[in-house]
């Protein structure tokens, strides 16, 4: 299997080698207690530490999400169950994210999931429901202006979604306050000063493509005739 296709990988420290696995999760008993499964790991290397060590952290700079743990038992531990204890030689270890200690994740990260799922869904409701975006797009021009406040509610309701959610995967005040600063300056200058074809697949991201579709054109419906006619 390419490395392109791995996206999760196990340092595991074994007495005076170590191994590399690629797994699913870093779940640190054999069996998964979910499924009564042996959990998905496929040694991709076994050699002292410090090879290991360098391999790992290159797959880390390619995206490869790594943990490091240990297994101080003899013969193949792909079947074991693994330990947070690493074992012994430890002063000549230099784990990877010890599976027993947090990994500090930066506001910008956090940014960065939060925005790539909100995008993700973004893009599918204009590639399925290119048609209705046209419509509300027609309805909803006329009276830009009059709808500008019921816009920003939507907005900042987005704002408080993922600037919550950004937050929940940092580990300190400080960063969280920073993850929710980032997320508010990104949704204004992506919704709430972007078109108006953003501002409406905002709403209908945040209630639902056929609820959303039926708030703005209620709103509308209140508001006509249109301004100025």
């Amino acid at each position: 299997m390419s490395q392109s296709h791995i996206e999760k990988a196990m340092l595991v420290y074994q007495a005076g080698i170590a191994n590399v696995f690629r797994v699913d999760d870093f779940g640190l008993t054999a069996i998964d207690a979910d499924d009564g499964q042996y959990r998905t790991r496929v040694r991709l290397m076994q050699s002292d530490f410090r090879g290991c060590e360098s391999f790992v952290r290159g797959m880390e700079v390619c995206g490869v999400e790594i943990r490091s743990c240990g297994c101080n038992r003899a013969g193949d531990i792909a079947f074991a169950d693994w330990e947070v204890d690493r074992g012994p030689f430890r002063d000549k270890q230099n784990p990877i994210n010890p599976i027993d200690a947090p990994i500090l994740v930066s506001a910008a990260d956090a940014l960065r999931s939060v925005i790539d799922d909100y995008q993700s869904s973004i893009l599918s409701i204009r590639k399925n429901h290119a048609t209705l975006l046209a419509e509300l797009v027609a309805e909803a021009e006329p009276y830009l202006g009059a709808l500008e406040d019921f816009f920003d509610d939507f907005a900042n309701d987005t704002k408080g979604s993922l600037g919550s959610s950004a937050a929940n995967n940092c580990d300190d005040e400080a960063t969280q306050d920073e993850a929710i600063g980032l997320c508010e300056a990104w949704i204004a200058d992506n919704v709430s000063n972007a078109g108006i074809d953003e501002r409406i697949l905002c709403v209908l991201d945040g209630e639902g493509v056929a609820a959303g579709a039926e708030r703005i054109r209620t709103k509308i419906a209140a508001l006509s005739p249109a301004p100025g006619c």
